[in-house]
């Protein structure tokens, strides 16, 4: 039974039922209007009361904004509180056990400024729940908690994406770097890129994309990639490298008319891609 707090109905700026906060945007908002209208109203006006209204201005936006701001944050902070209880109910009452203070504390600071990213609220969630379960709290390493705070939300749906693949019995996956081939030598000289291209099912990206995602993983010791390894089975690659250029091809056409040529991608190195101890032991626990 699902007991978290249904906060589906609710929008970031109405999470308090209690406070007619359209009226008082509204009034805000009227506010703001007239000091606009004093600023702009003719010129006869000193520039002493024209200083005095554009200030006045700036005071009601900066006020509006704050008001909003506030209203979004008690939202986020009720769904998150909704988030973690939900989980924590579903653990068995006699695995309940005290929790690290440390690795809490650390998870809560790195969580309040993250409020509004769904995607970190579920990691961080994940990581609370665990470490009051007795039956997982060893398997939370303090380290999960900087780590998470450095991914963005395509680093995390590419590692979901990754840890269903490797869940279906497949030990690595092919990965191949990409090098653009051009009929004109001058654009073979002057265009330099680092692509990579792997085939994940359930999630596409975009090539420029991809590199970023695959060094940031790297960077975090998540993802390990090799390229002096790689499979014997040529045509994993090949069928890699075809897949990218029907991907891919409509993006050279910039490159084609600028250098008059027809541009095709090739493999520039084959090898294989896989997930790092800690990779797998954090999604293991992040992703329930």
């Amino acid at each position: 039974m699902n007991n978290e707090k249904n906060v589906s109905n609710l929008s970031p700026i109405t999470a308090n039922a209690n406070i007619d906060i359209y009226a008082d945007i509204t009034d805000s908002v009227n506010k703001v209007t007239n000091s606009t209208l004093d600023v702009i109203k003719p010129p006869v006006k000193k520039s002493s009361d024209i200083i005095t209204g554009l200030l006045s201005f700036v005071s009601e936006t900066i006020d509006t904004g704050l008001y909003i701001y506030k209203e979004n944050l008690r939202y986020h902070k009720e769904k998150c509180n909704a988030k973690i209880k939900s989980k924590i109910d579903a653990i068995p009452k006699d695995k309940l056990t005290i929790p690290d203070i440390g690795i809490i504390g650390e998870t809560m600071e790195n969580l309040k400024y993250n409020l509004d990213k769904d995607y970190l609220l579920e990691l961080y969630s994940n990581i609370i729940a665990r470490n009051v379960d007795e039956r997982t709290k060893d398997k939370v390493h303090p380290s999960f908690i900087s780590i998470i705070k450095d991914l963005s939300y395509n680093d995390v749906k590419f590692l979901e994406a990754l840890y269903k693949y490797q869940n279906k019995d497949h030990s690595f996956i092919p990965i191949i770097s990409l090098t653009i081939i051009g009929s004109n030598e001058r654009m073979n000289k002057n265009f330099k890129s680092k692509q990579y291209f792997i085939s994940l099912e359930d999630y596409s990206f975009k090539i420029d994309e991809l590199g970023l995602i695959i060094e940031n993983l790297e960077k975090l010791n998540l993802i390990s990639v090799d390229f002096m390894q790689f499979s014997k089975d040529e045509q994993i690659y090949e069928n890699l490298k075809n897949e990218a250029n029907i991907l891919y091809k409509p993006t050279f056409k910039g490159l084609e008319t600028i250098y008059n040529c027809e541009c095709n991608i090739g493999i520039k190195s084959k090898g294989i891609l896989s997930l790092t101890n800690i990779g797998q032991n954090l999604l293991n626990i992040c992703l329930l």
